[in-house]
């Protein structure tokens, strides 16, 4: 790579044509910001039950979580509506492609390497969410198994290293 900044999108991901205009002044304004996360907005919310509960259940992490990590510069990468600083990434060795859930594993090693990172809670990217049921519980499946390892991973260091987390 050799851009300053790295947007990543799932491919079921629209970003409206300004998205970059608002993200890299906020990354440019902090030199320690080690990404900028927004939220992912279902606009498939009305074509199934499962879309708009999908949505819904969205919107609590985004609405609630996020902006609560946020407020101490610890928000989560979700994977997609980010762009994160070139710098940041390759002084961690990149994507922490160990884990299924390697948006949440790199924040991780981000913060822990004494980077911040941000939740700018304005939707500029509209997505498709899972509507039928199956496709739900994969999607729900993945992330919890993802997120679980990182946090058995993190457990363990906690109790062989107990000073490293920081």
């Amino acid at each position: 790579l050799q851009g300053k900044y790295l947007a990543v999108f799932d491919a079921d991901q629209s970003p409206l044509p300004f998205f970059l205009n608002r993200m890299v002044p906020l990354l440019e304004a902090d030199p320690k910001l080690a990404f900028v996360q927004t939220p992912q907005f279902y606009a498939n919310m009305n074509s199934s039950r499962v879309a708009s509960a999908a949505g819904c259940q969205q919107a609590i992490f985004y609405e609630y979580i996020c902006e609560g990590k946020a407020s101490s510069g610890t928000a989560f990468c979700c994977g997609t509506n980010v762009v994160f600083r070139r710098e940041a990434l390759q002084a961690v060795g990149g994507l922490d492609e160990t884990s299924v859930t390697e948006d949440f594993a790199t924040s991780v090693k981000l913060h822990m390497a004494g980077w911040k990172s941000l939740y700018y809670g304005e939707t500029y990217v509209m997505g498709l969410g899972p509507t039928t049921l199956p496709a739900y519980f994969r999607q729900q499946f993945r992330w919890a198994r993802g997120t679980l390892g990182v946090g058995l991973r993190l457990a363990k260091q906690l109790f062989t290293r107990p000073h490293s987390l920081g």
